[in-house]
């Protein structure tokens, strides 16, 4: 199996260097990632200027540009034809209407564009843990894997939205694997400072939620799975 792997926070990323040693068995895997970090993003490309394109070692390439652009290049330039192309795993989660704005799930959307199936896959984080990417590692191969069990990677332009509940310990038995719709509630919008110079704030844990959603079985502890396309 031939694996694109790519992010939005950049090439040397704890979560993008722990999901490509985890998948090295599964296939041939190229990288091809963001210089830097890129995060929120959501679907921008570069047209209007030259983009830098880097090999750092073979099946490795970083890109001055965003996750797209990434995906992109990869496709047509350095000529990929991957089974699969993987965006993650992401500093954050990426529920809800975050679909919108995420150079995470990006990435993955412009590969199925393209009608390459593609899965996105985020670690939701809390300030007082700190991450066991091991772990993320390890539970996104097997969502990965149930994913391609069921067929839902043979499907051109299929594209999937995983989110990997909190957790800080190697120890940790895989969650359970919850298949469920994005939530369609929008995050509560506050601005702070005067009237010329702003700044967005939001409490991400405490963001509106239906039962039953992503957010809702991400939150609690489950591993959301939605599928986009």
């Amino acid at each position: 199996m031939q694996i694109l792997l790519t992010n939005d926070d950049g090439i040397d990323a704890a979560g993008l260097r722990h999901l490509a040693a985890a998948l090295k068995p599964l296939g041939r895997l190229t990288v091809v990632a963001p210089v830097d970090c890129r995060s929120c993003c959501s679907h921008s490309i570069t047209t209007s200027r030259q983009v830098s394109v880097e090999q750092l070692d073979i099946d490795r390439y970083r890109v001055a540009g965003f996750p797209a652009d990434c995906v992109r290049i990869a496709l047509s330039h350095l000529g990929l034809q991957p089974d699969v192309v993987i965006s993650g795993i992401n500093h954050g989660a990426n529920v809800g209407l975050d679909i919108w704005t995420s150079g995470t799930i990006a990435a993955a959307r412009e590969a199925s564009f393209h009608g390459v199936p593609a899965v996105a896959i985020s670690q939701y984080l809390h300030q007082a843990l700190e991450t066991c990417w091991v772990t993320s590692a390890r539970w996104s191969r097997s969502v990965l894997e149930r994913i391609l069990e069921q067929g839902g990677a043979d499907q051109p332009a299929s594209l999937w939205n995983v989110n990997l509940p909190v957790q800080s310990d190697a120890s940790l038995p895989e969650p359970e694997i919850a298949f469920c719709q994005p939530d369609d509630s929008p995050m509560p919008i506050t601005y702070h400072g005067d009237d010329s110079q702003l700044r967005y704030r939001s409490n991400f844990h405490e963001r509106p939620r239906r039962k039953g959603s992503d957010i809702d079985h991400c939150f609690t502890g489950r591993i959301s799975v939605s599928r986009l396309a």
